[in-house]
């Protein structure tokens, strides 16, 4: 969690790991002043375009976001401070001082979620038009407030699902991942996309306009003590499949270069060299997720050490082409595709119905063929038969048996992906300023301990 330190004092005290608010309360006389005077100048234009308009910053017309050198200097504060200092913050209304910074980010949080909400009323189909999700986010710095927040969105998702541990899945593609440690700092929104959910979730971003669904069968008992089914159970029949990963939708921008899926480590620790113990996991599953799909993979562990925080750094990826999806739809413009949440498993080209040749080469048809009028559908399930992920576990490896992937990750979720990337000969790693991304669902299980995500990510309510 980040707290807000008093950059104007910095030099002068020794600055203590709380909020501003605890700050500017334990200053007195002149010292507080002189602080709530700097802010309010520097606060005060910024808030009378707000209050004028009701809108975030746009940046076509010279808005920015606040910079640390506009704001306070930042100051780590422990998560379990946040449960004491996240009482005292305000209510979401336009009331407030003429301008401290409690009142100033409260009135920015509150319009920014407006407009959001009038997004999500305006829009009930799960693929609107693009005139409506034009973006103008602007990302936040972290703050106590907004990782209790975060926080707490997350637990309350945690409880309204069917099962315990549960299967946590958010669509983090609206905000391209960051590119350098810098950018890190700044916080990425997350759309919640509920299990087995009776509609699918939408997913927007300047490249793909669409839907995503995740099915799940009904867990074992020591997993479902409350026995409840899966809604989509009727599809888990006679398969040997764990779960199956459904999107559908249209592209909004033309891939670019050469078509991966996969997983991404997109937040993940990159100090320090990967352990003995991942170097030995990825010795087997890469091996095995090839026998599974028949496609070659490309891995990186990614850039490690102080150069991990430069533009110039890969992140950890193992991607395959776009036969490695399990089936694909396409549906021509004018028609209308069939929903994700019915029988489309006999749609389409699909993996277990052909050749390993035959299915590749289909597909490379269909990604040479991309277009911007059709939708398309892609779903994923062969290797959930060796992804547990409701237990964050591989199983059944050859010669391994199970075996937990959290030591792998880290503290932190995977990312599934879909992007394309600009060829280069010279160049074959997979750099974030080369990818075009389309798909990026955040996905972990409930049984992980996370502690730093909510500082990474304001995580929202299922779009």
């Amino acid at each position: 969690m980040v707290g807000i330190g008093v950059a104007s004092a910095e030099s002068a005290l020794e600055v203590p790991e709380v909020s501003y608010q605890d700050v500017v309360d334990d200053l007195a006389g002149t010292a507080k002043e002189a602080v709530q005077e700097a802010w309010s100048t520097l606060a005060a234009p910024l808030r009378s375009a707000l209050t004028a308009e009701e809108v975030a910053p746009d940046a076509s017309r010279g808005c920015s976001p606040l910079s640390v050198s506009e704001t306070p200097a930042t100051a780590s504060v422990e998560p379990e401070a946040a449960d004491s200092r996240a009482s005292r913050s305000k209510a979401p209304t336009m009331s407030g001082c003429a301008g401290c910074f409690s009142c100033f980010r409260t009135q920015f949080w509150c319009s920014k979620q407006r407009k959001e909400t009038a997004r999500r009323v305006a829009c009930p189909d799960s693929i609107a038009s693009e005139d409506i999700f034009a973006d103008d986010y602007i990302r936040e710095v972290p703050t106590a407030e907004n990782y209790e927040e975060s926080r707490s969105s997350t637990f309350r998702h945690e409880e309204e699902s069917d099962w315990s541990p549960t299967v946590m899945l958010y669509d983090a593609s609206p905000d391209p991942p960051a590119k350098t440690g810098a950018e890190r700092e700044r916080l990425r929104r997350a759309y919640h996309m509920p299990v087995n959910s009776g509609r699918a979730s939408r997913i927007e971003n300047k490249n793909f306009s669409g839907s995503f669904l995740f099915l799940h069968r009904e867990p074992d008992a020591d997993l479902n003590p409350s026995g409840k089914k899966s809604s989509y159970e009727w599809h888990f029949t006679r398969k040997t499949r764990r779960w199956e990963a459904r999107v559908q939708g249209k592209f909004r921008q033309k891939p670019v270069g050469t078509l991966y899926t996969g997983c991404v480590l997109e937040d993940f620790d990159y100090t320090e060299d990967q352990s003995w113990a991942a170097r030995m996991l990825s010795a087997a599953v890469v091996p095995l997720m090839e026998a599974v799909v028949g496609e070659r993979f490309y891995f990186a562990w990614g850039t490690r050490g102080p150069q991990a925080e430069t533009e110039d750094a890969e992140l950890g990826t193992i991607v395959t082409c776009l036969a490695g999806v399990d089936q694909v739809i396409v549906c021509p413009p004018g028609e209308e595709p069939a929903g994700l949440h019915t029988d489309i498993s006999g749609l389409g080209l699909r993996r277990n119905a052909m050749s390993s040749r035959e299915y590749h080469a289909a597909v490379q048809k269909v990604t040479d063929e991309i277009d911007t009028e059709s939708t398309y559908t892609f779903c994923v399930w062969g290797c959930s038969r060796y992804i547990d992920v409701l237990r964050s576990a591989f199983v059944g490896i050859p010669f391994l048996g199970s075996m937990s992937y959290t030591g792998f990750i880290d503290e932190w979720p995977a990312h599934f992906v879909l992007y394309s990337l600009e060829d280069d000969p010279d160049d074959t790693r997979h750099l974030e300023q080369r990818k075009r991304l389309f798909i990026d669902v955040m996905v972990w299980s409930s049984n992980m301990n996370l502690p730093k995500l909510p500082s990474r990510y304001r995580f929202l309510d299922q779009k």
